[in-house]
């Protein structure tokens, strides 16, 4: 736990959790709105009741917009921002064994380099007049 998880501001709903909502949400790269839909969820019997499982329904309700693809223009809310920027992987077009395969013969072949450069380096210690 940080510091600033040490203490809270304004209450100690959050201090007998395990895990405080903040260390899961970052934990788990959460974007904006499911953090807070988590937050609510989580407090919503220590400090506003009903209010805070209304809040917490609002931001899945936003979410489900933004799944269901509803545009709302000039509202950025709606253009992405309530999802987290999690990259898009590929599918990989080669073969799993044939990409493993390639990554062993490219660390044998820095070992060896490696290797190369010690010997290099162990012999000029020993003979400084070698010019290896």
């Amino acid at each position: 736990m940080t510091k600033a998880l040490d203490k809270q501001v304004g209450g100690n709903h959050y201090k007998n959790f395990k895990f405080q909502p903040a260390e899961f949400i970052i934990a788990n790269n959460l974007g904006f709105c499911e953090g807070n839909a988590i937050k609510y969820i989580c407090r919503y019997k220590l400090k506003n009741g009903v209010e805070d499982l209304k809040k917490a329904k609002h931001y899945i309700e936003m979410l489900i917009e933004e799944e269901e693809g509803v545009k709302v223009p000039g509202r950025s809310l709606y253009d992405g921002d309530c999802l987290p920027k999690l990259p898009k992987i590929p599918s990989p077009s080669v073969p799993e064994k044939q990409i493993n395969e390639k990554l062993k013969k490219i660390r044998e072949d820095l070992q060896k380099q490696h290797s190369q450069a010690l010997e290099k380096e162990f012999a000029k210690e020993l003979n400084p007049s070698l010019h290896v």
